[in-house]
């Protein structure tokens, strides 16, 4: 049936032609865009997945640059503890040479300073963000490494391994707090304690049958005692033998005869003899007096000295050690999180990026369907001019 009031066929072509302009208009957004799902209306599900992997990759982003922060704090550290350990080896060859007859000990201890000067400038300019784990309190530090949804993982650092001083003005506490109080110059004067083995009319009090003991304490815990069984103390030399042999004794005090008498000294710079605990119950030996402290410890033998650099050598050398792990370990997760946001990056895409070599050849396919789209409307439009005829 033919109508002038409905055309059928021109609201067919009309609709078909709708639907192809549509299509074009969404793959021409495709192709400006590059994306085939740019907002949520376009499918619900890629682009709120596409949205939190996104988000976790800028976070990720974030962390990367956190790690690099980190590893320019380390270089700085690690550089400040090798510049430690050129002034501390400098320290063990002058100190080395002062073991030579003759040797100018005052010389010695001037460029001794000057290193010590360096020791405690390189702690104090280690600086970098408002951070400085060379100096100041000892604490845990907490490197950001990773992020895992909402969480941050962190590397905790224990600077106490690497703290030079405490007080780097002041040269105090830390792994070089007893480099700094290092004085070849000034001979130390040792505590010590008397200890009378001689009778009025100089014959030895000790006898075949003497028995017990001789202790020695320079508080803290830093103590030692010897035991004499009856006969082991029968002379002088049998006690000075027995303590220089004793492997705890020997390694805190030196005995020698002096005067005829027993004298105990402190192989420590710097501690003196508790007084009260420092005693013997040796059976004929009488301690002769306080111990001696006047003065104990004002300098520093040279073989303390090359004992305490190589200790502080040994300890920085550690502490390089635990920056350099660290460093190795942020550069490994550096490149991890690099490849996990590469990989993020590639899923985003696959979820919304739209396929250019498709979105081409179908807009060139719907370019042709709109053309035969408008032909036929121009065509069912002409429908009605034919009734026209049926009255001529």
């Amino acid at each position: 049936m033919s109508s002038i009031n409905t055309n059928l066929s021109a609201m067919t072509a009309l609709q078909s032609l709708k639907s192809t302009q549509n299509a074009m208009n969404k793959t021409q957004n495709q192709i400006s865009s590059g994306l085939r799902v740019g907002e949520a209306s376009h499918n619900a599900s890629y682009w709120s997945i596409a949205t939190q992997m996104k988000s976790d990759n800028g976070a990720l982003g974030s962390v990367k640059d956190s790690i690099k922060q980190s590893k320019s704090m380390i270089d700085t550290f690690s550089s400040a503890m090798d510049k430690a350990l050129v002034h501390l080896n400098e320290m063990k060859k002058k100190v080395a040479t002062g073991g030579n007859p003759g040797a100018d000990l005052n010389a010695i201890q001037t460029e001794l300073s000057q290193r010590i000067a360096g020791l405690k400038s390189t702690a104090d300019s280690a600086t970098i963000n408002g951070q400085n784990w060379l100096k100041g309190d000892a604490q845990s530090v907490q490197l950001v490494t990773s992020y895992d949804n909402g969480t941050l993982g962190k590397l905790s650092i224990d600077t106490a391994g690497v703290q030079l001083f405490q007080n780097a003005t002041a040269g105090t506490g830390g792994l070089l707090a007893n480099v700094a109080s290092i004085n070849v110059a000034a001979a130390p004067t040792a505590s010590h304690v008397n200890i009378d083995v001689t009778a009025a009319d100089g014959s030895s009090t000790l006898t075949a049958a003497s028995a017990g003991d001789i202790t020695v304490d320079f508080g803290g815990g830093t103590a030692a005692t010897v035991t004499f069984a009856a006969g082991e103390a029968k002379t002088l030399n049998d006690v000075v033998n027995k303590i220089n042999g004793d492997s705890a004794m020997s390694a805190l005090v030196d005995a020698q005869v002096v005067n005829g008498d027993l004298r105990l000294v402190s192989k420590l710079d710097g501690k003196n003899m508790v007084d009260a605990s420092t005693v013997t119950t040796l059976t004929g030996a009488t301690k002769s007096g306080a111990t001696v402290n006047a003065g104990a410890g004002v300098g520093t033998s040279v073989d303390t000295a090359l004992t305490t650099i190589e200790r502080a050598i040994e300890a920085v050398t550690k502490g390089s050690s635990m920056l350099g792990a660290t460093k190795a370990l942020l550069e490994t997760q550096e490149e991890f999180i690099g490849v996990l946001s590469d990989s993020l990056t590639a899923g985003v895409s696959a979820y919304v990026d739209a396929d250019m070599n498709e979105a081409s050849t179908r807009y060139q396919a719907l370019q042709t369907q709109q053309q035969l789209g408008v032909q036929a409307l121009s065509m069912a439009n002409q429908n009605s001019q034919m009734i026209l005829k049926l009255f001529q």
